[in-house]
């Protein structure tokens, strides 16, 4: 199932980021952190709100909201969560 592997691509995520805030920390930084560090945020984000709430707000957007703009709060929420 397409969640399992998210599960499973984001369960490292906490000793990795670890590494790499060492890693800055001694002067190598490493190339694509930043990108892990998004596609971490929007992996959780994913994971964090239920299949079908997901496809609902999709369908239904509130008016004058960009589905871009929902996606953007959503992220917010979920990073704010920590």
């Amino acid at each position: 199932m397409l969640l399992d592997l998210y599960e499973s691509w984001l369960r490292p995520r906490d000793s990795i980021l670890v590494a790499l805030k060492a890693a800055h920390k001694k002067g190598c930084p490493v190339q694509g952190a930043q990108q892990f560090r998004e596609a971490c945020t929007e992996v959780r984000s994913i994971l964090s709100v239920p299949l079908d709430r997901a496809l609902r707000a999709l369908q239904n957007p509130a008016p004058g909201r960009t589905t871009a703009e929902i996606r953007d709060e959503l992220r917010r929420k979920v990073e704010a969560r920590g």
